[in-house]
């Protein structure tokens, strides 16, 4: 109830706007992830001599890249808004 509330007075297009930002940049933070993760993946394979699977090591980089960048953000969202 408290959500419909605070969201009553929004216009639609306007909330539609804020989740396509939303889905963009998490859709960036993705190809990034495993982009990066895989020369990371690579990299450590052969220094450490252990076989190279692509698949994990993708999936595995943008799990956590999704977890971090949204942690970070639900995490201070509140200090940005009171300045």
């Amino acid at each position: 109830m408290i959500f419909v509330l605070k969201y009553a007075k929004i216009p639609l297009i306007v909330r539609r706007l804020d989740n396509m930002k939303l889905l963009a940049s998490n859709v960036v933070v993705i190809f990034w992830a495993i982009i990066f993760g895989e020369i990371i993946g690579y990299i450590a394979s052969k220094l450490e001599v252990v076989p190279y699977n692509y698949m994990q090591i993708g999936g595995v980089a943008a799990v956590v890249a999704l977890i971090a960048v949204n942690g970070i953000y639900l995490i201070s969202k509140d200090s940005y808004a009171k300045q």
